[in-house]
């Protein structure tokens, strides 16, 4: 089973830096940028492109930034010109990139880090793609804070549906009035009985309207219902 130790560690303000934006001027005279998630690769010509979640391979031009392949990046891009002959691949200029956290399911919870309080995070939206469960969420910081932790816990498995709870570990100085945002990705591959669950429920703690602390369900198809 997956270790409990791949607990993501988070400078507070990692999530609101510009992280290498290639070609930031298009985003000036640019018609149609898009957003999607993807995986650095290398060619057989050791050629560096992005692939991303629908199957599409870009390749950056102009573009001095260092990927390391077999990561995970959000690409805010506008497409240029096919590349090749290859109808999947696409030559684009990359406007933002940002490094995106991949962390597995923790099936047994470091007893110490459960025993530490939780914060509520605000979730944008859940969707699957790319071998991954994926989120948008945003979460409370002070300016002075040091680290948070993302932790994905499984809650077991019962009548074909798969349990698991999103928690939020904030930094030792506790949480402020600002927000931050933050992409985060957890591989399917780490959550063993995904394959013949019909459901997926991720349990999370969030602030509503009110600034109130609620447990929300969200509930996704499993991976019986993606064949």
């Amino acid at each position: 089973m997956p270790s409990n130790k791949h607990l993501l560690q988070l400078a507070v303000l990692s999530a609101l830096l510009w992280l290498g934006a290639c070609s930031q001027d298009l985003y000036q005279v640019a018609d149609d940028f898009r957003i999607d998630l993807g995986v650095a690769q290398a060619d057989r010509q050791d050629r560096i492109h992005l692939l991303l979640d629908d199957g599409k391979k870009i390749y950056p031009r102009n573009c001095d930034y260092v990927f390391e392949t077999g990561k995970r990046y959000k690409l805010h891009y506008t497409l240029t010109a096919n590349h090749s002959q290859d109808s999947a691949a696409w030559e684009a200029e990359l406007l933002d990139i940002f490094p995106v956290q991949v962390i597995p399911l923790t099936w047994e919870p470091d007893p110490g880090l459960m025993k530490q309080p939780k914060d509520a995070v605000k979730i944008d939206r859940f969707w699957l793609g790319g071998g991954y469960l994926n989120v948008a969420l945003s979460y409370r910081y002070q300016d002075n804070a040091g680290q948070h932790r993302f932790l994905l816990v499984s809650q077991g498995y019962t009548d074909k549906t798969l349990t698991i709870e999103l928690q939020h570990y904030p930094d030792t100085d506790g949480t402020g009035a600002e927000q931050a945002g933050v992409t985060l990705s957890f591989p399917l591959s780490s959550m063993i009985f995904y394959p013949e669950a019909d459901n997926l429920t991720v349990r999370v703690t969030e602030t509503d309207h009110s600034g109130n602390m609620v447990v929300r369900n969200y509930d996704l198809p499993g991976g019986n219902k993606q064949r």
